[in-house]
């Protein structure tokens, strides 16, 4: 079940908004889907506590409902530039179009293999590295103990992020930044009201994370 279908309310509220025109003058690319459009209209979402913690520019063309593979996948979110870092995420939409079908596993595979070396998104990740970008992907936090609607896809969800995590600890200039360390699934006021997506401070405290793990990306 794709994040934008679920929530189709809150699109209509204004909550999530189509990736504004890039900035090709900023210092950093973020794409990805919803998890990293959240908040955008208010300026509270993740990019945008990075650029604050930073004071990087940072331009956010994520968009909501954005699955990874595809004709309009995440790859197609990126625009060329003099990127220092590119912010990434993505996949969780992809597999909540197929969880729970015998089609998972193949999707799974179809994303990124087991150790990481193969598939759609360590390819795209080694074509941000050839253009001399670092990367920093951020993985999907846990599901709260109130459930959500993906909650039928927890499972694979932590698959998923083992293999993302697998893939960046093989590749150089490639972080991995895991939600986990500043969101508990039992704290209910870091989840949005939809219990998929951050909630204000949530957001807040994974950008604070990301930003420190890009801190460290600038050190000799």
């Amino acid at each position: 079940m794709r994040i934008a279908a679920v929530l189709a309310g809150a699109i209509l509220t204004g909550c999530v908004v189509i990736a504004p025109p890039v900035d090709t003058d900023a210092d950093v690319l973020a794409i990805g889907d919803s998890i990293l459009a959240w908040h955008r209209g208010k300026g509270a979402s993740i990019p945008a506590v990075v650029e604050g913690r930073t004071g990087q520019n940072v331009t956010n063309q994520s968009i909501a409902g954005a699955t990874f593979i595809g004709s309009r996948g995440i790859p197609t979110q990126f625009v060329a530039g003099d990127w220092d870092v590119v912010l990434i995420n993505g996949g969780g939409n992809d597999i909540g179009d197929v969880c729970g079908t015998p089609r998972e596993a193949a999707v799974l595979e179809q994303l990124i293999s087991s150790d990481g070396q193969r598939g759609a998104i360590p390819q795209f990740v080694r074509s941000l590295r050839s253009g001399g970008a670092e990367v920093i992907w951020l993985g999907y936090y846990p599901i709260s103990v109130a459930g959500g609607p993906f909650s039928p896809c927890r499972d694979t969800l932590d698959l998923l992020k083992a293999r993302q995590r697998a893939m960046a600890v093989s590749l150089d200039g490639v972080a991995f930044v895991d939600p986990a360390r500043v969101i508990a699934p039992d704290n209910l006021t870091l989840y949005d009201r939809d219990l998929v997506h951050p909630s204000v401070d949530g957001a807040a405290r994974i950008g604070g994370l990301v930003a420190s793990v890009m801190s460290g990306l600038s050190q000799p």
